[in-house]
């Protein structure tokens, strides 16, 4: 719900054009870090922020403080907040890219010494631990 007062003169039209460019009392204030309180106090002319917060308001805001405060100067077309940068987490190691696997698969083998395709079929469904008819048996391989 957005609520919009009658424009006063001086600083709280200021503060309610950021108030539109923002979308809303609630934005702002997530935005610049006043409660919402605070900003419709501004807004209604009940009294003015004090330097710091005027300095707050234009940082967060990413706004001419000059502006701002005096109004002298073109009023901002959008926000520009300032991009938060987080420091980058460490790269992963090599072990925590590739996690070694170690399976131990025993196989029946054929006649000839090596084991059948449905051997190997069967001990991965096993190690699966799924049902024998999950894995197909095609030519060429599982």
């Amino acid at each position: 719900m957005r609520i919009s007062f009658p424009r006063q003169p001086g600083f709280p039209s200021r503060l309610q054009h950021l108030i539109d460019l923002a979308g809303g009392f609630e934005r702002l204030g997530k935005i610049s870090g006043h409660s919402r309180r605070t900003l419709t106090d501004w807004a209604r002319a009940l009294h003015e922020p004090h330097s710091g917060q005027y300095v707050r308001l234009a940082e967060a805001c990413g706004v001419d403080l000059h502006w701002l405060r005096t109004g002298e100067g073109e009023a901002p077309k959008r926000l520009n907040p300032p991009v938060v940068s987080l420091p980058a987490a460490p790269p992963p190691s090599a072990a925590e890219l590739s996690p070694a696997i170690d399976l131990a698969v025993s196989v029946p083998v054929s006649a000839v010494g090596f084991p059948t395709v449905e051997a190997i079929s069967a001990a991965w469904a096993d190690l699966l631990g799924v049902g024998s008819g999950a894995l197909a048996v095609r030519e060429g391989g599982l």
